[in-house]
């Protein structure tokens, strides 16, 4: 434990590798374990910022003052980063957002200082800049996330409220049709015009990468970092996951031919080069041509989206779907789960079949 009971105080210790390095810090402080736990997620921030820890208290003037404050904001969210998110296949996202809610709120502000007016202005200054609904909650996550994680330690005694928008249904319910999908393979086999394009992939790099995404359901950063290595018997595993959960899913004959032939001309990392401008120019040089440039829902994250809709399809098993998409809280996975036009007539058939015989 970093945090363990030391005579009358608590020693707090904290040992880190960064870049090769280790690095240490320990002292032994008189507090309670409400007021250490702030003082050791400061430390963790600043072993990995390469700083010197200043110490909990010299004199006890210094720890009445120590006490007393708060983490600041930069500190509480480097320590959410690495207790969270480093080494996800998000991580870099989340630095990203990071960054700027320090900029906004102020790196070195105290977290008890930030209200749910500083918030509202937050969301409003978001809202200004015409952003998706998903890309607003996306940039705040960052924030609930570290407000939720020490109000339950007890750092702080509120929370403020994010006024979060709502995501509308009309772009994650779309799905990609099987007509559409063939074209868009097409128009990257037969049309993809690459030679024009500096740092641009040829039309069948394409075509390998969206088949991937299409046959696995995975997000489009999961596959930036598959490894071939994690390839063994036809089974896939996804080591770097949004969420941070492993998974492992059978690969289609399709999903298996577009990795390998992907691996033999890129080796151990397939899809590192589909990053997400990549992805996105391409993808929206496809939806130009197929006169789908206005259909908000036509977008990549689709193709996920559809994959997941097939798998409930072919099983109805929630649990099933769960794991094939890597949820880690299955209320995710209840918008696969909407009922066929079909559904309802085979309830009524099974009903039929199981009611007694009436005179």
């Amino acid at each position: 434990m970093p945090i363990n009971s030391r005579g009358s105080g608590l020693e707090v210790s904290v040992q880190l590798t960064v870049g090769g390095e280790k690095r240490r810090y320990r002292e032994t402080i008189r507090a309670t374990m409400e007021e250490a736990i702030p003082f050791e997620a400061q430390v963790k921030a600043d072993l990995w910022a390469g700083r010197t820890p200043t110490p909990f208290h010299a004199d006890k003037k210094k720890a009445s003052k120590k006490a007393n404050s708060c983490i600041t904001l930069r500190a509480a969210l480097e320590d959410i980063f690495e207790m969270y998110w480093r080494g996800t296949a998000n991580a870099d996202n989340r630095l990203f957002h990071i960054e700027e809610c320090c900029d906004f709120f102020g790196a070195d502000r105290p977290i008890n200082e930030i209200t749910t007016q500083d918030a509202d202005k937050w969301i409003a200054e978001l809202r200004s800049k015409e952003l998706a609904a998903s890309t607003i909650r996306g940039k705040c996550s960052a924030m609930t996330k570290m407000f939720n994680h020490f109000k339950k330690r007890n750092v702080v005694s509120s929370v403020p409220f994010f006024d979060l928008p709502q995501v509308g249904d009309n772009t994650r319910d779309r799905l990609i049709t099987d007509e559409e999908f063939d074209e868009l393979i097409r128009l990257f086999r037969e049309e993809y015009d690459y030679s024009t394009r500096r740092r641009e992939k040829s039309g069948s790099d394409y075509e390998d990468i969206f088949v991937f995404l299409m046959e696995t359901g995975c997000r489009p950063i999961e596959a930036k970092s598959v490894e071939i290595k994690n390839l063994v018997n036809g089974r896939l595993t996804f080591k770097k996951t949004k969420n941070g959960l492993q998974r492992t899913i059978p690969l289609t004959a399709k999903a298996q031919a577009a990795l390998e032939r992907q691996a033999e001309l890129r080796g151990a990392k397939p899809f590192e080069w589909a990053t997400k401008p990549v992805v996105h120019h391409a993808w929206r040089w496809a939806r130009v041509r197929m006169g789908l440039i206005d259909d908000p829902g036509f977008i990549c994250y689709a193709l996920r989206h559809t994959c997941g809709s097939r798998v409930y399809a072919l099983k109805r098993d929630l649990l099933l779907t769960q794991h094939w998409l890597g949820h880690k809280d299955i209320k995710m996975t209840l918008r696969y789960a909407k009922l066929q036009p079909f559904a309802l007539d085979e309830v009524r058939d099974l009903m039929d079949a199981s009611s007694p015989e009436t005179n």
